[in-house]
């Protein structure tokens, strides 16, 4: 005997990806499901700008930071047996120069002079980290910045910095004279941590981090090469089919207009409510109904309690 076979259509297998198949990223349905879960990115931005304003006030020693401006005056240049004129209208050569000073002040030498001048109890190192120096604007000038946790310290070091150069750069460099600008300060506020700049750092971090875990869990979901969303969905599991119609959930809104609805249920041809909303309403229909029957029971056993005995015997 041979076993009947069917002689029908055979279904069709959706066609899915291999695994070792590069799959391509839906931009839109990403951003969709990214503004789906909005809330949690702005929560996460939030949380991520608290953080970061809290490790800035109280975990952060605040500095203070004072500057001091120098100009150095070049006329006849001589570096040994080297001697150059520079004019007024060779700006380029002049900052060089503010490179070659900035040089003699990171010197050890320097900064060991300073810290003997100050009366401080720093090492070559700290002074390295507290002091910094770069070119102005105008040709010749330069400024030296001190940052440091006290204030009058910073001060200090930068004006003890405006007393203690020019007479080192004026015995390296011949035919030079340094004169300050503008001495330095009592710093009024803090110059680090910015809170402002830490906060908005602090939210964008948050932000671009739950975006970066949203992105993962979207990427790392199978179900989307099984779940259908679209005709562009049937399309890809089913090539050789084609799409002949789409049929979109719709109802009527309060405001009796057509709009899209997740709306899980179906819609009488006669109505335009729900099919469960007429089964409800015919349930609470069909209760006055059991009440009558129940009523009409009741009052033919009352009648029949009421016969005579004798007339029950006959």
């Amino acid at each position: 005997m041979t076993q009947a076979t069917s002689t029908g259509p055979r279904p069709v297998q959706p066609q899915r990806p291999a695994a070792n198949q590069a799959q391509t990223i839906d931009l839109l349905d990403l951003v969709n499901v990214l503004w789906s879960k909005v809330l949690y990115i702005i929560v996460a931005a939030l949380l991520g700008g608290v953080l970061m304003l809290g490790y800035s006030v109280f975990m952060v020693t605040p500095k203070y930071t004072s500057t001091t401006t120098m100009y150095v005056n070049t006329g006849n240049v001589s570096l040994g047996s080297l001697t150059a004129t520079i004019s007024t209208t060779e700006l380029s050569t002049s900052e060089k120069l503010v490179d070659l000073y900035i040089t003699i002040l990171n010197s050890r030498e320097t900064l060991g002079e300073v810290v003997e001048e100050a009366g401080l109890n720093y090492s070559y190192e700290d002074m390295r980290k507290l002091v910094s120096a770069s070119a102005g604007t105008a040709s010749g000038v330069f400024t030296v910045s001190v940052e440091d946790a006290n204030p009058e310290e910073a001060e200090l070091i930068a004006n003890t910095i405006a007393s203690v150069l020019p007479v080192r750069i004026s015995d390296i460099v011949d035919g030079t004279s340094t004169r300050i600008i503008e001495y330095a300060v009592v710093a009024s506020g803090r110059s680090s941590p910015s809170y402002t700049k830490n906060l908005a750092m602090g939210v964008l971090v948050g932000a671009v981090l739950a975006i970066g875990i949203l992105t993962v869990i979207y990427l790392m979901d199978t179900s989307r090469d099984t779940l259908i969303h679209s005709a562009d969905d049937l399309d890809e599991l089913y090539p050789d089919l084609p799409v002949l119609a789409t049929i979109m959930d719709m109802r009527i809104t309060k405001s009796k207009e057509y709009s899209y609805s997740s709306y899980q249920g179906y819609y009488a041809a006669d109505s335009d409510k729900p099919a469960d909303e007429k089964k409800s309403k015919k349930k609470s229909k069909a209760k006055p109904e059991g009440k009558a029957e129940e009523k009409k029971t009741a009052e033919a056993g009352a009648a029949e309690d009421s016969t005579p005995k004798d007339e029950k015997g006959a």
